[in-house]
């Protein structure tokens, strides 16, 4: 009797804990859903929603790797951050979004680490539209670390800015942040023409 009850047993146990980590992403939403979009939200939320995902699984690593996102927005130390961010990766190790929060992580103590984890993140997912402006702006910050190879990827990420109507408003923001980025991926008459759309956006503006 007992090994016919045994599969279904072991099913409910291995089906709580994803049962259990839905739960917490529910409520952690719409915190996840806004990290992924760039979207700023007030501080508060980060720390309630990283309270909701304290109770996912220690073997989730996409779990771990938005509970370590929201820990980050919400001003938590970098030392506590930085475990949850390996446990993650280490479990998940094709999260590219993993990989950038990592060097973002890094660059504020060894930048020799944080331009590897930026290579990584940009091999594992050059075109990722969610996180180009992001990463152009770390590739800015890292550029004397980064190789020869990664520097040209991050350049290509800031043409693909201006190539893709969609990712534009990233664009604006590596603009005024990292304008050194747009002098290293483009021409003089790309630049021009950069700055005159900025500057019709602007008028454009309320």
């Amino acid at each position: 009797m007992l090994a016919l009850c045994l599969p279904g047993i072991l099913l409910g146990i291995f089906s709580w804990k994803h049962y259990r980590d839905g739960i917490a992403l529910d409520r952690a939403i719409p915190v996840p859903v806004y990290m992924t979009a760039q979207i700023e939200m007030p501080k508060a939320a980060y720390v309630e929603a990283a309270k909701a995902l304290n109770n996912v699984d220690e073997r989730n690593g996409n779990g771990l790797l938005t509970l370590a996102e929201t820990l980050i927005r919400s001003g938590q130390p970098a030392t506590r951050t930085l475990s949850v961010l390996r446990a993650g990766l280490e479990r998940s190790p094709a999260s590219s979004r993993g990989w950038t929060l990592l060097a973002e992580r890094y660059y504020r103590s060894n930048n020799r680490l944080a331009a590897k984890a930026l290579s990584q993140a940009l091999i594992l997912a050059p075109r990722d539209y969610w996180l180009v402006g992001a990463r152009v702006q770390d590739a800015n910050i890292l550029w004397s670390y980064l190789d020869s190879d990664t520097k040209k990827i991050a350049s290509a990420q800031t043409v693909l800015l201006w190539q893709e109507p969609q990712l534009h408003e990233q664009l604006r923001t590596v603009v005024r942040t990292s304008p050194k980025m747009i002098e290293r991926s483009f021409g003089s008459e790309d630049i021009r023409e950069i700055n005159r759309w900025m500057a019709r956006e602007q008028e454009a503006r309320p």
